[in-house]
């Protein structure tokens, strides 16, 4: 029964840090181009520059699949017992509050959230929302999310977001059983199955605003919605 699967994943043995300082994965879902200026603001300093009080370690996925590459990488950084934490990082979001990725992963990081992430705007066809949502109900018992654009402080508790920049600690993916991106249908992607997934197992969904990143498509959606077009 699921209430049995969901109490026995809440006692699986959490991993002991090891170390005197966190190692971060910088997990990486690449399933498309990504753009010079996105390697150069946000690959090279994520992946090249040392920081004094936490140890990266790339894991980078790509040609298959986002919820596939998202539960490798999960995978591949389970396998390292000194792991602590995944930072997410899309391909199409660089860092504007602070510019420095770096930094923003240590904002991220002393929020001391099981999950924490910063805001960026939504890349679709209309109306570029933050991308954090609250649950909706429709008629028919459908899911249906509501996008939030008003809130006061810089801390929001969420239902789902978008994972384009997102601090997840290691004890979620072990708590979680897997998959933990699976995308059915009922939801408009795998961000979206995982956030239920985690909510449905004690963790909250947060959101740190004082962290902003730029979305970039052939359009570049600000954090304070403007937006530009991009030369290729």
């Amino acid at each position: 029964m699921a209430w049995n699967e969901k109490y026995s994943a809440a006692q699986r043995p959490i991993t002991p840090i090891i170390g005197s300082k966190p190692r971060i994965a910088i997990g990486i879902p690449h399933e498309e181009k990504a753009t010079f200026w996105w390697f150069m603001r946000m690959f090279a300093p994520l992946i090249y520059a040392p920081l004094d009080w936490a140890d990266k370690v790339p894991q980078m996925v790509r040609g298959v699949p986002l919820p596939v590459s998202r539960d490798q990488i999960v995978e591949l950084s389970l396998k390292d017992p000194a792991v602590t934490h995944i930072l997410w990082v899309d391909t199409d979001n660089i860092s504007v509050k602070p510019e420095n990725p770096n930094v923003a992963l240590q904002m991220l990081h002393q929020c001391n959230q099981p999950i924490v992430s910063g805001l960026y705007r939504a890349k679709q066809a209309a109306g570029f929302n933050y991308a954090m949502w609250m649950k909706a109900n429709l008629p028919n018992n459908e899911l249906g999310f509501t996008p939030i654009e008003k809130w006061t402080g810089n801390w929001l508790q969420v239902d789902v977001i978008g994972m384009g920049f997102c601090l997840v600690k290691r004890e979620v993916y072990e708590r979680i059983p897997s998959p933990w991106h699976p995308w059915p249908t009922a939801t408009p992607s795998e961000d979206f199955r995982f956030c239920l997934k985690a909510k449905e197992y004690g963790y909250n969904v947060n959101v740190f605003t004082e962290v902003q990143l730029r979305h970039l498509g052939t359009l570049s959606v600000e954090p304070d919605g403007n937006v530009k077009v991009l030369e290729m």
